[in-house]
């Protein structure tokens, strides 16, 4: 999926901290986060009980859209004011893995959100950015961030075809505006159309669903033409059941949503899920 809707629906309000390359906004989440992560010692947890204390932090936090958008050049964006289903989880992560190092600054939130947010943790421009999803697996694989679940449970495999973003150019103004970029992104998609990627088709998940830890995250594969995936979130596992987290459309807001085989009932695009686990660090 590339990681924003196709219809800007919001802006962005109260910033705390405006820097050339940074913009970090809603330090009173930031902080509530970070001082009950000092006084209940949250950096002895596992990562993945981490991600889900970080992430409860988020419920009832607006959905918006396109808050990566704001500037035509490339910034690194944190915006708790509002997440969109990427910002959500990659927040949720990038904050975890920081406390798990005793790292308490707004600035190593933003180092780690840059390490994971760009290919080989370089903010370069916006191609070095990792749009689709497939791209920031395999990216965060191979920086040792995440693990993809699958090869050892025997989970289907699939390889993507993804060309979305360098068909459509006129719904990103960044490309609209930088022909250049076209076919930089024209490369990366070729490059993730070579990737090998596994999930849990939607009629198999209660087969499946033992292998899934709380805190996990969950990519939805979709059919869209162009797409790899159309939506993520967190798994929020309740003895054998597992609950989306996330950021929806739907209400508005973050929340932990009913079970992922409900959920997908009524979403005919989607053909299942890829499920990602976050290392120790």
């Amino acid at each position: 999926m590339n990681r924003r809707k196709f219809i800007l629906n919001s802006t962005l309000t109260g910033f705390s901290l405006l820097l050339p390359n940074i913009i970090f906004s809603n330090t009173s989440i930031f902080d509530k986060i970070i001082k009950d992560a000092k006084k209940l010692m949250w950096h002895k947890l596992p990562i993945n009980e981490l991600i889900i204390k970080v992430a409860k932090n988020f419920i009832g936090i607006p959905y918006v859209a396109y808050t990566l958008e704001i500037n035509e050049k490339e910034q690194c964006v944190v915006d708790l004011n509002g997440l969109d289903c990427v910002t959500f989880f990659e927040n949720s992560l990038c904050l975890a893995r920081i406390i798990k190092k005793q790292l308490y600054t707004f600035n190593d939130l933003i180092k780690e959100v840059t390490f994971t947010r760009y290919r080989d943790g370089i903010l370069i421009d916006y191609t070095s950015r990792l749009h689709y999803t497939s791209d920031w697996i395999n990216n965060n694989v191979q920086k040792k961030v995440v693990r993809m679940i699958g090869e050892e449970y025997n989970f289907p495999s699939f390889k993507p075809n993804v060309y979305y973003m360098s068909n459509n150019p006129d719904k990103y103004k960044q490309l609209e505006n930088n022909p250049k970029f076209i076919e930089e992104i024209k490369k990366i998609e070729n490059q993730i159309n070579k990737l090998n990627l596994y999930f849990i088709p939607k009629d198999n998940i209660s087969e499946y669903v033992k292998y899934i830890q709380n805190g996990d995250i969950i990519a939805l594969r979709t059919n869209i033409e162009g797409l790899d995936y159309s939506h993520t979130g967190l798994a929020f596992k309740v003895k054998d059941t597992v609950r989306l987290f996330h950021a929806s459309t739907t209400t508005g807001n973050v929340l932990i949503d009913v079970n992922i085989e409900e959920y997908l009932k009524n979403k005919k695009r989607d053909v299942g899920i890829t499920v990602i686990r976050a290392l120790e660090t």
